[in-house]
């Protein structure tokens, strides 16, 4: 599935963004780095 976005995106721990127009959507793949091999995130 594509899924794109305009508008105010918002959340709690970064600053709010606007969007002007359609973007495309990408799941983030940062857990899949091997910096981040020993991190583990609970929300």
């Amino acid at each position: 599935m594509i899924t794109y976005v305009k508008g105010k995106i918002t959340h709690p721990e970064h600053k709010t963004t606007i969007l002007k127009g359609w973007h495309r959507v990408y799941m983030n793949t940062e857990h899949k780095s091997e910096a981040m091999k020993h991190v583990i995130y609970f929300d």
